[in-house]
Order: structure tokens, then C-alpha cells, then sequence
């Protein structure tokens, strides 16, 4: 996946989260974001996730520049998703039943239970 941003940034009232923040990765397999506490890790990825839009600039996923509009964003999300760093999952849930919430709901899967399944196998758990 090649992503790059240009000059973004991001806000939260008078708490500057992002500014300018500008890159390339080329096409990537893996790639590490590393920085202090407090430095925006989370504000970007939260961005490229399409969870967050940014107040200035641009971001291109695959050479398409991102288009912070619902629409847009249903397509994207089909092919992108985020792993938080807290606990996210819903307690009152069994664990197939966590991984199969989204795969039922947002993506309709028809053979979502052996796809939940095979992930949960494939991390033995």
C-alpha cells in the first residue's frame, strides 16, 4: 500500500496534534510509526483509518487522494481497518462473535462465521 500526506494537520480546539506532517512511504509491506508519547501517532493513524479528517492538507492512499466523505469512506473502509491499542471489544460478546460483528454488518459477508473462525484459528485462539 503506498500512502503519503501532504501538509496535514489536525486540531483538537487549541491542541495542535499534527501540523504539517508530510510523507511518502512508497509501496509498503510493513511499516513502523514510532515517535513520543503525546506525539501524534494516533492522530495520523486515526486519519488514514478515515476516523478522523484532517484540518489542512491532503492524504493518497494507492496514488487516490482521500475523500473525507461517507461515500468515499464506505468503499475505503471495506479494504483498511485498525487494531486499537485499548481493549475494544465488546465484553458482552463471546470472541467469534467480536470478530464477526463487522464482517456481518458492514460487510455481509455470507460466509462470515468460517472467515471468523479461520482468524481466530489462524492466532490460536
Amino acid at each position: 500500500m503506498d500512502i503519503s500526506c501532504q501538509s496535514v494537520r489536525k486540531t483538537y480546539g487549541a491542541h495542535v496534534a499534527l501540523e504539517d506532517v508530510s510523507f511518502g512511504t512508497g509501496f509498503a509491506h510493513t511499516l513502523a510509526l514510532v515517535g513520543p508519547s503525546g506525539g501524534g501517532k494516533s492522530t495520523l493513524l486515526r486519519i488514514l483509518a478515515g476516523l478522523e479528517i484532517p484540518d489542512h492538507g491532503e492524504v493518497s492512499v494507492d496514488g487516490k487522494a482521500m475523500v473525507f466523505k461517507e461515500a468515499w469512506m464506505h468503499d475505503y473502509r471495506v479494504r483498511v481497518g485498525i487494531v486499537f491499542q485499548g481493549y475494544n471489544l465488546f465484553p458482552h460478546l463471546t470472541a467469534v462473535q467480536n470478530v464477526l460483528l463487522p464482517l456481518q454488518q458492514f460487510h455481509k459477508l455470507t460466509d462470515a462465521n468460517q472467515r471468523a473462525i479461520a482468524a481466530l484459528d489462524r492466532f490460536r485462539m
